[in-house]
């Protein structure tokens, strides 16, 4: 009997960013973060991100939440067992810095067991890139993709966790939260 345990199960894995200027508008980084989710997590995960939401909203944006709020869904992901993989581009602008990230983490996606990648949907002419991008660098494991609306809850985990990365305090404490590591 062999000493390897068994692969784990397929994933599909859902990505979005986030770039952070500080003072003065100067440049600190671009964060590409892919929350790995396994396939038989899905809807359990989607359940507890949605039971998450204040009332009467339809989907998560960090940026744009009260801290209460973000230690809230914080919580709710690590409820869910999520991790999200998250790669930095620290001297790049978006433009730059996202295909040579996505290119990155398509090379990654065979070692993730992933079966669909899910971005969220940006501007047709970013999207265009993106699918230029996955049609080049497509890892044979990967079934399909597609570009999601905002209102899709797995996609708040990735832009949470890419938020928290470029705040010094919030990635600390999404690193001590066990919600994050370093692709």
């Amino acid at each position: 009997m062999s000493s390897r345990s068994a692969p784990g199960p397929y994933t599909h894995v859902f990505v979005d960013e986030s770039s952070r200027t500080t003072g003065k508008k100067r440049f600190q980084g671009y964060y590409l973060a892919a929350a790995v989710v396994p396939t038989p997590a899905l809807a359990f995960a989607r359940i507890v991100l949605r039971n998450g939401l204040r009332s009467g909203r339809t989907s998560f944006n960090f940026t744009k939440e009260q801290d209460v709020d973000r230690a809230r869904f914080l919580a709710a992901i690590a409820d869910t067992g999520i991790v999200t993989r998250v790669s930095k581009s620290p001297n790049l602008k978006d433009a730059e810095a996202r295909p040579s990230l996505l290119i990155q983490l398509l090379a990654d996606l065979p070692a993730l067991r992933s079966v669909y990648l899910g971005l969220e949907q940006r501007e047709e002419h970013q999207n265009k890139i993106d699918r230029q991008l996955i049609a080049q660098h497509r890892a044979a494991s990967l079934q399909s993709y597609g570009h999601l609306p905002r209102a899709e809850p797995l996609l708040w985990v990735s832009d949470a966790i890419a938020w928290c990365c470029g705040h010094p305090d919030w990635h600390t404490k999404v690193r001590t939260m066990g919600l994050v590591e370093t692709a």
